[in-house]
């Protein structure tokens, strides 16, 4: 885990580390349960890294130097701590994401940056590689970990790409590759916490960012590419059955989660925890006992629970929708294997240990 005091782009997320080390073996434990299982793992695994390289450019062609978000959106002041881009480039003292009690202020400060300085100093780079066991999905991570460290999915669907939340660092390599890939059709951010620079992206690649109504005191940039809806069926998409998105509380009032060929993008709605990238016992095997797969959480880096009403309402949400595999905010954060059962049978234990009624799920 980085050093607060040393570090100042140190995130409150941080405590994220144990669950991403935890995932990084999570191939290791799916031998004990099928060799033959972890073996096309594992093969996963290798053709991701070696898609990746492929994937990026070594060099980029003049004209796609033109792709490059306007002036505007290069000279916009971020907070280097959790990614989030405002709309002036005006010093900055404060940020509201990070001083809410959802986000942390880490004992070094705040410190601001620019997508032109980020650039400029040549250290970051945007890594893209397949999601394991999803045709579907490529994960976006920002190299070293800018702001909270979150990944971008973006989820190649019959009627477009979409973006599944946002990493705030944008280059030239990462244009191409993305256009490469099919460009975006839309971007759809789970929470404020991962906000960043969707309306530069949403210039770049000319498409709609929609965020929650829910929501909206949060956004510090709102573009006019910006769509704030209060149900998902606004989202086109969404209407033409090509995605579901499902408002559902709790981390914010606005929190969705989106769901895509049987797979549930969580993001810090309902969060992987390290139990949870377990496989799913064998057939006739009785577990001792029971566990959690997911946490549902009001902060995670402050450790606040949400109460028992509002899990039950995340529960509800969702409850219509149909996945077998979960994908969460961050790297390795993949759950495969009777999601769904999981996300209730957590949200069941959770509720009971809240205080809750044991059968209050069924109402």
């Amino acid at each position: 885990m980085a050093d607060p005091k040393k570090d100042p782009s140190w995130s409150i997320h941080s405590a994220q580390d144990f669950v991403n080390k935890a995932a990084s073996t999570a191939v290791h434990t799916a031998s004990s349960v099928a060799s033959s299982a972890a073996s096309s793992v594992t093969v996963v695994a290798t053709d991701a890294v070696s898609a990746a390289s492929s994937i990026l450019p070594t060099s980029v062609p003049e004209a796609t130097q033109s792709l490059l978000p306007d002036p505007e959106g290069l000279d916009l002041t971020i907070c280097r701590v959790c990614g989030t881009q405002y709309s002036t480039p005006a010093p900055r003292i404060t940020c509201p994401i990070c001083e809410d009690p959802r986000q942390y202020v880490p004992p070094a400060g705040l410190s601001w940056t620019t997508l032109r300085e980020l650039r400029a100093s040549g250290s970051y780079k945007n890594e893209i590689t397949p999601i394991a066991h999803n045709s579907h999905a490529h994960a976006i991570v920002t190299s070293p970990r800018l702001g909270i460290g979150q990944r971008a999915i973006l989820i190649k669907t019959a009627k477009g790409n979409v973006l599944w939340d946002c990493v705030a660092y944008l280059d030239a390599a990462t244009i191409a590759a993305v256009k490469a890939l099919g460009g975006i059709s839309a971007i759809v951010i789970s929470h404020p916490h991962f906000y960043t620079t969707a309306g530069v992206w949403a210039d770049v690649f000319e498409c709609t960012v929609y965020t929650s109504l829910l929501d909206s005191h949060w956004l510090q940039r709102r573009t006019p590419r910006h769509f704030l809806f209060t149900d998902g069926q606004e989202i086109p998409l969404v209407r033409q059955g090509v995605i579901d998105v499902a408002v559902c509380g709790g981390h914010f009032p606005g929190s969705v989660v989106l769901c895509h060929a049987h797979r549930l993008y969580t993001a810090d709605t309902i969060q992987v925890v390290p139990s949870g990238l377990n496989p799913p016992a064998p057939k006739g095997h009785v577990a001792a006992r029971e566990t959690v797969s997911f946490a549902f959480m009001w902060s995670y880096p402050n450790m606040i629970p949400l109460d028992w009403k509002a899990v039950r309402s995340i529960w509800k949400a969702v409850e219509h929708l149909e996945w077998k595999d979960v994908h969460g905010g961050f790297t390795g954060l993949d759950v495969y294997g009777e999601g769904k059962k999981r996300v209730y049978d957590s949200a069941r234990i959770v509720i009971k240990r809240l205080g809750g009624d044991d059968d209050v799920l069924y109402d």
